[in-house]
């Protein structure tokens, strides 16, 4: 029906994680200076580092999200959210239309203005890049508990159309 794989550049990301490996790898031989008092410190602050370096390539650099619009066997619409990790692709989020209650643009107004509605709500991110520009931000109601949840993903101008339209088909 609809479908969308960012495709952002991730020159943020990994100049990110260059920049802590490369701070950590100094750290570390900051350690070895002789008479230095408490070189297991920087030792840890480097382990840290590291990790968080890590933490940036896997989660950020390796990482793609596709969202689409698929037709199921009930006749309704399904919003999914498909991870790609190396050759694994992973359905994470699988909700009905009906079930969005709001679909926005995000941005630093709109994160602000929906922050009352987010307050103690969980909210899942589905986008690889730190500041990728196509961000959405969906509201979504369980159907068993009527609890909402948000859901911040990657969608270009068209399928956020396309999405709008089909939440709204449903409500109105």
């Amino acid at each position: 029906m609809g479908e969308y794989t960012s495709t952002a550049k991730k020159g943020k990301e990994i100049a990110t994680a260059v920049m802590l490996f490369g701070v950590a790898i100094g750290i570390f031989y900051l350690s070895k200076i002789p008479g230095l008092s408490v070189p297991a410190l920087f030792q840890l602050l480097s382990v840290f580092l590291l990790v968080g370096a890590v933490v940036v390539i896997t989660r950020h650099i390796l990482r793609q999200y596709t969202c689409r619009l698929d037709p199921n066997s009930n006749g309704m619409v399904d919003f999914v959210i498909v991870e790609h990790y190396g050759r694994r692709n992973t359905t994470v989020c699988r909700v009905y239309t009906h079930q969005v209650l709001s679909v926005a643009r995000f941005t630093k107004e709109e994160w602000k203005a929906s922050a009352p509605k987010r307050k103690g709500k969980q909210v899942y991110r589905y986008t690889a890049g730190f500041f990728a520009p196509d961000r959405a931000l969906a509201e979504v109601r369980e159907e068993e508990t009527g609890k909402t949840f948000f859901l911040l993903f990657s969608a270009d101008d068209s399928f956020l159309n396309l999405l709008q339209s089909k939440t709204t088909d449903l409500i109105g």
